[in-house]
């Protein structure tokens, strides 16, 4: 509102009322004996109560809930399975994610292709997903097609394929989303708080495992995990909305009485680590300008008794957002971040007290010190009678609205059996609430809160934010990039051939081949082709930035290859003759492991022409993997299994033969392991009697990195040697 506006309206408000205006507040004044009384206020609204289930228990141990609603033509199914992030070794973290990502992906009788078809054509939704504790999966779909929803959860539930393509897609996908969240500095700061604060506990990691834990699971590692975690006995569906109970129980036993149920092993005892001096870790990344600060240690359990008086703390100390003191000292009187909380995180085992904000490098230790003397004088203090209303006014208001539709209602009430809450414990909620007094929360701040000892995370630069942090306790500075240090070292599953080694499989792929070979100018004219040079632009894309330059490659066949780029000013030259291979930076030259090396000459391959001319070789090992979905086309695809490389797997346009795109493992941008590369291939034409690609967009792990455009290519031309010489040789 305008403050202008309402000081007009305020002194308008104080001056006299015109005469005719008085006349009628007159007139009013004396009819006021005449008026009838006014109507008593009606009763207040009834209070919202938590629809209760029906439940049955199938003969195989499947706890069943039912909640009818017939307020709209929906049903909502969710099944919780007790298999999370928790249940798994950590030299395997990431499997319960990954095992519940693959499902989505096939059955024993439907593709992905099919499922994903079959739920998409009925306008319904299916998903799993694997959290700390629990892995749920939920299907929504109009009342219509529950059937058709039901025996499709069951389906994944009971009989996933993981196919071997589909767990090697999916590997990647997660690997590319892991790398693009290590960008974040809040995502990092996190990781490591949690690492540092529950130790050898399974809460260390993060629920998708970190990148090479992915890259060493197997397609036989999710098998296991199912088949051990995925059983009846272990497990609840919870079915909601426009239903009848009886016909729900039924149809349950149709789609899920074939689930045998098994003995199920629980997870190892891991005691919590104890503290008993404080751990600084900073992570350095020197184009930060803010540092990212956490500060935490292990909490109490879900099943702590103090539940309801922590929430009521929290959100006074740090959860309330404005309404916090925290955001009240260090945001808004203090100035030194935007933003600041607390919370904790609450599991079956011991959880997590963290506190997080961000600020200037230069101001790290002043918002600490200020934030920790916010925490000790809370701790000491309690809450004022205006901050405990306010608080429990917040619970009560936000109730209803965890339960606005069946589908939440039935989740709810799974976390709720899942954690052993009680069946009346959505009854009893706002009564317990209300029941939170001052004494409460100055006891369990009393007994929770702390400032040490307790783990420290800052992630900024470290030249200007370590000496800060001095008197915090033992520090220890890492790299930005650096592991968590909760997830071993583990070896990274080598890529394998999936299409089949017979007769039939290499004739067709040879079909592909040489139909390709005439889309792009003929057997006889690539095979004369014995080299090239090529220039052009180059896009790199790194997180949310791009930057623009220059390349040029010089390829002699058969074996040497000059790739130079230069990029804001910056030139670098790599370079094989074949046997070695080096790079030059800055003028002088580096030898390059033999890792580098083999991805230098696996990367030769990504020019159209050298690539059909391997392919066409009578001795390549190429076998026919099938019309695959393409960038929206469909491709003939064919895999080929270099001698002493890594497979590869090559697409051709279906219907003119062009190529599409080469997918093959090379080199993460960090050197640290093998990843997917994919090229894809565009603007085609023609270069004398060739027809090449003026565009490629390289992909790794699904994510976008380099985009190259040509504006120059010819074929054998005159390479001098020096080219291929290394400097000083």
């Amino acid at each position: 509102m305008n403050p202008a506006c309402v000081l007009r309206r305020s002194a308008a408000a104080r001056a006299p009322l015109p005469a005719a205006l008085a006349l009628l507040v007159a007139a009013a004044a004396s009819l006021a004996v005449a008026l009838p009384a006014a109507a008593a206020p009606p009763p207040p609204a009834p209070e919202f109560r938590v629809p209760r289930p029906v439940s049955r228990t199938l003969a195989n141990g499947l706890v069943v809930q039912v909640f009818e609603d017939h307020r709209l033509p929906a049903v909502h199914y969710r099944l919780l399975v007790k298999a999370g992030a928790r249940d798994e070794p950590a030299a395997k973290a990431g499997e319960a994610a990954l095992a519940a990502a693959v499902m989505r992906q096939g059955t024993a009788t439907l593709s992905a292709q099919e499922l994903s078809a079959k739920i998409d054509y009925v306008g319904g939704s299916l998903s799993i997903d694997a959290d700390r504790d629990y892995t749920m999966a939920a299907a929504d779909v109009r009342t219509p097609d529950r059937d058709l929803a039901l025996t499709l959860l069951a389906d994944v539930a009971m009989r996933p394929a993981f196919a071997e393509e589909e767990v090697g897609r999916m590997r990647s996908q997660t690997q590319a989303a892991i790398r693009q969240s290590r960008d974040d500095p809040g995502t990092v700061a996190d990781d490591h708080l949690v690492a540092l604060i529950h130790g050898r506990h399974p809460y260390a990691r993060a629920v998708a495992g970190d990148e090479q834990s992915v890259g060493g699971l197997t397609r036989d590692d999710l098998i296991a995990f199912h088949r051990t975690f995925w059983r009846p006995n272990n497990a609840r569906l919870a079915v909601a909305g426009d239903v009848v109970a009886a016909e729900v129980f039924a149809a349950a036993e149709r789609a899920f009485g074939a689930w045998e149920p098994g003995e199920v092993p629980a997870p190892p005892e891991v005691a919590p680590a104890e503290m008993t001096a404080s751990r600084v870790r900073l992570l350095d990344k020197p184009d930060l300008s803010q540092s990212q600060v956490r500060m935490g240690y292990v909490g109490p359990p879900r099943s702590t008794p103090d539940y309801f008086p922590l929430l009521v703390m929290n959100y006074i100390l740090g959860g309330g957002g404005f309404a916090s003191r925290l955001v009240s000292e260090v945001r808004a009187k203090a100035g030194l971040t935007y933003d600041v909380d607390t919370r904790w995180s609450f599991g079956v085992d011991r959880g997590t007290f963290a506190f997080s904000t961000f600020t200037k490098n230069e101001s790290v230790k002043q918002a600490l010190d200020l934030a920790l003397d916010v925490i000790s004088r809370f701790r000491d203090q309690g809450p004022t009678p205006d901050e405990l209303a306010k608080a429990k006014a917040f619970y009560l208001g936000v109730f209803p609205f965890g339960f606005q539709t069946p589908g939440d209602v039935a989740e709810q009430w799974l976390r709720a059996g899942f954690y052993d809450l009680g069946d009346d414990y959505f009854d009893r909620y706002r009564e317990r609430v209300r029941a939170v007094t001052a004494e409460d929360v100055r006891r369990v701040a009393g007994a929770y809160l702390r400032t040490a000892p307790a783990n420290f995370v800052v992630v900024g630069r470290a030249e200007a934010v370590a000496p800060q942090l001095a008197g915090f306790g033992a520090a220890e500075t890492l790299a930005f990039t650096a592991r968590t240090g909760a997830i071993p070292e583990v070896a990274q599953v080598p890529p394998a051939a999936l299409a089949p080694a017979t007769p039939e499989s290499r004739q067709q792929a040879a079909a592909v081949v040489g139909k390709a070979l005439r889309a792009h100018g003929g057997a006889a004219v690539l095979k004369a082709i014995r080299g090239w040079r090529t220039r052009g632009t180059v896009t790199l894309t790194m997180g949310q930035m791009s930057l623009d330059g220059e390349a040029a490659e010089y390829v002699q066949l058969p074996a040497r290859r000059r790739m130079e780029m230069s990029v804001m000013g910056q030139p670098m030259v790599q370079v094989t003759d074949g046997d070695t291979a080096w790079v030059v930076m800055n003028g002088e030259p580096m030898a390059i492991s033999a890792e580098q090396a083999e991805d230098m000459r696996a990367g030769a391959y990504a020019n159209p022409v050298h690539l059909l001319q391997a392919l066409a070789e009578p001795q390549a090992d190429i076998r026919y993997v099938g019309r695959l979905p393409f960038a929206s086309q469909e491709a003939e695809t064919v895999e080929w299994v270099r001698a002493g490389g890594r497979p590869a797997r090559v697409y051709f346009d279906a219907a003119g033969g062009e190529l599409m795109a080469l997918e093959q493992p090379e080199l993460s941008p960090t050197g640290a392991d093998w990843v997917p590369v994919q090229r894809a291939y565009g603007d085609y034409r023609l270069v004398g009697k060739v027809r090449y690609p003026y565009r490629v967009i390289v992909y790794s792990s699904g994510v976008k990195m380099v985009e190259t455009a040509l504006t120059e290519i010819e074929f054998n031309p005159t390479l001098p040697a020096e080219l291929f010489r290394r400097p000083g040789h």
